[in-house]
C-alpha cells in the first residue's frame, strides 16, 4: 500500500492485485480513495490453480510494464507473467528465504529468479539466507522497508480516552504485542514472560493486538492460568494501530524468526521502547540498550528481564525518545519507495 500511494503519478500508473477476496480492510479503503485499481482473485484455502488463469486475464486487462510480487504472490504468478511477456518483475523476500516458502516452492520460485524477476531483500539476514539457500551468486538489491512516520505521531484519540474504552487504568504500565496469533510470534513465551514480570509489577499490562488463528483459544487458556489472567487482554485485529502504540509504554516481540518486522518500526515511529527477540533483521532495526532492547529467542528469563527494566519510567523515557530519532532517519516511506521506483526503471532499461 505505502509504495502504490507514494509512487510518482507523473511516472508510474499503479494497480493492486490481491490473491484473495475483499474483505473491506483499511488498505482496500485507502486505494479506493486514492483512484488506485483493484483486482481480486478468491483464492481458496491450500493451492489453488484457478489463480493462473485469473491472474492472466489481469496482466491482459492492465499491461503492466512491471510486476511486483510478496509473500505467496510469485509463486502463483510467475507462470503467467512469463505467458504475457511482462517485460520486467520484482519480488520482495520479506523473512529468511527457508521461512519464506517451502522446498517446492523454492524450486518454482528459483526458477522464476533465474529467469527475469529480480529478488530484493529486506534486511541483510534475508539477504544472507536467500543466498545461503538459492546458493546465489548474483547481487541482490537490499531495500529495507518503511512505513509512514507521521501516521504514528498523530494518533486519533487521546491515551487515556483509548485506554477507557478497552478497560485499562490510566496509570498502567502497558505492554504492547501487535503480531497474529501464530506459532512464529511465540506468544506463549511472551504471556509466560509477562507473568513474571506482573508479579512484582502489579500495575502491568500486556496487550495483545493481532488476528486470531487456531492458536487463540490455547494461549488464552494459557493466560488465563497465570497470576495476572485480568491483565492479559486480547485485542484482536484492530485499524487504530496508531491509537494503540500511543496509549501503550512499550513494544515487545517475542518472534522465533523474522524479516524486517514493520509493527517494529511503527513502534519506534510512535516513541515506544521495543524489546524484541533478536531474530532474522530485527538486531538492524534496534540497538540493544541505546534504542531499545534484544534477547535471545526461546529465552524467557532474558525476556522478562528486558521487561521489568523498562517499567521504569527514565530507562522508557531514554530508549523511546532515541527510538524516535532513529525512526526518523531509517525507517521513511517515501524514501523506500524512491528507492523502488529506481529499480523499477533500472530494469525496463536492461529489459
Amino acid at each position: 500500500m505505502h509504495l502504490l500511494l507514494n509512487s510518482d503519478p507523473e511516472r508510474f500508473e499503479s494497480a493492486a492485485l490481491s490473491l484473495y477476496p475483499p474483505v473491506g480492510s483499511d488498505i482496500e479503503e485507502e486505494l479506493s480513495a486514492a483512484g488506485i485499481p483493484k483486482w481480486y482473485c478468491d483464492k481458496e484455502v491450500g493451492p489453488d490453480w484457478k489463480l493462473f488463469g485469473r491472474i492472466r486475464a489481469v496482466l491482459d486487462e492492465f499491461q503492466p510494464d512491471i510486476v511486483h510480487t510478496h509473500l505467496a504472490g510469485l509463486r502463483y504468478a510467475a507462470w503467467p507473467m512469463w505467458r504475457a511477456r511482462v517485460p520486467a518483475a520484482v519480488h520482495t523476500l520479506h523473512n529468511v528465504a527457508t521461512q519464506e516458502a517451502f522446498p517446492i516452492v523454492r524450486f518454482v520460485q528459483k526458477i522464476a529468479f533465474r529467469w527475469r524477476v529480480r529478488p530484493v531483500a529486506i534486511a541483510e539476514r534475508v539477504r544472507e539466507s536467500f543466498k545461503e539457500t538459492y546458493r546465489w551468486s548474483n547481487p541482490i538489491e537490499l531495500i529495507p522497508n518503511g512505513v509512514p512516520l507521521a501516521t504514528y505521531r498523530t494518533p486519533g484519540l487521546e491515551r487515556s480516552a483509548w485506554r477507557s474504552q478497552i478497560g485499562i487504568p490510566a496509570g498502567a504500565i502497558v505492554f504492547a504485542c501487535i503480531a497474529r496469533l501464530q506459532p512464529q510470534k511465540n506468544h506463549a513465551l511472551l504471556i509466560d514472560a509477562f507473568a513474571e514480570v506482573a508479579r512484582e509489577h502489579t500495575d502491568a499490562f500486556l496487550l495483545l493486538v493481532g488476528s486470531e488463528s487456531t492458536l487463540g483459544p490455547q494461549l488464552k487458556e494459557q493466560a488465563a492460568g497465570t497470576n495476572a489472567s485480568d491483565r492479559i487482554l486480547f485485542a484482536g485485529t484492530r485499524s487504530d494501530i496508531p491509537d494503540v502504540l500511543n496509549a501503550s509504554d512499550a513494544f515487545v516481540l517475542a518472534s522465533d524468526w523474522e524479516g524486517n518486522p514493520l509493527t517494529v518500526m511503527e513502534a519506534m515511529a510512535a516513541g515506544l521502547p521495543p524489546i524484541c527477540t533478536a531474530v532474522g533483521g530485527v538486531p538492524e532495526l534496534i540497538e540493544d540498550g541505546r534504542t531499545g532492547y534484544l534477547v535471545p529467542p526461546g529465552n524467557r528469563a532474558e525476556l522478562a528481564g528486558a521487561m521489568a527494566r523498562v517499567v521504569d519510567a527514565d530507562v522508557r523515557a531514554t530508549l523511546g525518545n532515541a527510538a524516535s530519532r532513529h525512526a526518523e532517519d531509517a525507517f521513511s516511506d517515501v524514501a523506500m519507495t524512491r528507492r523502488y521506483e529506481a529499480l523499477y526503471l533500472e530494469l525496463l532499461r536492461d529489459s
